[in-house]
């Protein structure tokens, strides 16, 4: 479950540290294609995916007319974690973490957090990057993977490289 808010967080060397260990810093490209533009492209649980891409779970917001009268879309507001879909596939319900539930009487604690529900799906950034069948170097974006030393213990031994 994603439990960031604010992608700030992630350029901050110091979060790399964790434990006895320094995790990679992530490497940027030099330059990034532009954010792409608003989409009004919307679903919602099974419907059928449209196109590869990005998709934001979100509540639709509309104005209204005496208060009951729904007269069109005021915003969005988002309800999770982006997801990638595959053109064709169904839109899933979103799966979300709530450890309260509430009755009439009072809110509980619950045993079992995880929730299921329907939502709008909305297109934030649509995948044409394999369209015309070649695959781009995309290997910058990677962390550099070279080996460490290889360490081996045997089942029941206690491992001799502390950290591991």
């Amino acid at each position: 479950m994603c439990n960031f808010f604010d992608a700030e967080y992630l350029l901050e060397p110091e979060n790399y540290h964790y434990t006895l260990k320094t995790l990679p810093y992530p490497v940027f490209p030099q330059n990034l294609p532009p954010v792409p533009e608003r989409s009004d492209i919307i679903i919602k649980t099974d419907d059928p995916v449209p196109c590869d891409g990005i998709w934001e779970p979100v509540k639709i917001l509309y104005n209204h007319k005496f208060l009951v009268i729904k007269d069109g879309i005021s915003g969005f507001k988002n309800l999770g974690a982006y997801n990638y879909f595959i053109r064709g596939m169904t839109a899933p319900r979103q799966v979300y973490y709530d450890v309260l539930m509430e009755s009439d009487k009072e809110m509980l604690i619950t045993d079992d957090p995880i929730r299921y529900r329907d939502v709008h799906w909305r297109l934030v950034w649509e995948d044409t990057r394999y369209c015309d069948g070649i695959i781009p170097d995309e290997s910058e974006y990677f962390l550099d993977d070279a080996p460490g030393e290889r360490i081996t213990c045997r089942t029941g031994e206690q491992c001799p490289y502390s950290g591991h």
